[in-house]
């Protein structure tokens, strides 16, 4: 008899009823694994059902259920022996590493999703692309290689940015991780950054020049982040970011008015 069942259902409890009903068992009877959570998807995409194992557990004698015992039967030389081992409970080192892959897993698979999810919208927009994947401690940086980029960054970046921020709302949906989402066509973030840090300076000489402040264009966070460290070092000018996403944009201003 085969002792672990996989059982689907749109959630975690309505899988394991289906695998208790099917086996004729009690929820004592078996121990139960969750392979996969429920997943309500983005919208309408890559939504997902539960995913349980169920693993009947070996009867005991006279309801004893402290101790079980595994046996094994080894022949050697011709002459059997009997070992006996028992299943001691995971230590709590053992139960982190286990969450940790788990955790590992999830993340994994939620960022396949999201190439998946990117190919099937730029698709969606009529631009043919092929995506690669980077992934660091904090980011995940997807990377288009296309013969439209022009179609796909948009003016100052805003299609790209666009996307960047459909797609860490879709990982968000997935699963918990501080991960950052990067989406970049070519070389274009590093273009992008050079003008920016060059953008910076030279607005700092005008504030300088003119000794008032200037405020900027409104920009995304990781944009932003680029004029504050472009200036971090100037004791001469300070930078300030204001107003409310998406429109909060950056003001540069004389230290001294």
């Amino acid at each position: 008899m085969v002792n672990e069942l996989r059982y689907t259902a749109k959630n975690v409890q309505a899988a394991i009823a289906r695998g208790l009903e099917d086996l004729k068992v009690k929820r004592q009877e078996v121990k139960v694994e969750v392979i996969q959570s429920e997943s309500s998807g983005f919208l309408g995409l890559f939504k997902k059902e539960a995913v349980v194992e169920l693993n009947l557990l070996e009867p005991t004698s006279n309801g004893d259920n402290t101790r079980t015992e595994e046996i094994t039967t080894t022949i050697e030389n011709e002459t059997s022996e009997l070992h006996v081992s028992e299943t001691l409970p995971p230590t709590m080192e053992e139960i982190r590493l286990s969450k940790r892959k788990q955790r590992e897993a999830q993340l994994q698979d939620a960022l396949l999703l999201v190439g998946d999810y990117l190919a099937e919208v730029t698709q969606k927009m009529g631009i043919k692309t092929e995506i690669d994947l980077e992934v660091s401690r904090s980011e995940a940086k997807y990377t288009f290689r296309t013969n439209q980029a022009g179609l796909l960054i948009g003016k100052r970046g805003k299609i790209l940015n666009a996307l960047q921020a459909l797609a860490q709302d879709y990982l968000e949906q997935e699963v918990r991780t501080h991960l950052r989402i990067m989406l970049n066509v070519g070389d274009y973030r590093q273009h992008r950054q050079e003008t920016l840090t060059y953008l910076a300076q030279n607005t700092a000489h005008e504030v300088l020049y003119r000794n008032q402040a200037i405020s900027l264009d409104p920009m995304p966070a990781f944009e932003r982040k680029i004029i504050h460290a472009a200036l971090a070092k100037n004791q001469e000018v300070k930078t300030n970011s204001h107003g409310k996403e998406p429109h909060r944009y950056v003001t540069i201003a004389p230290c001294k008015e």
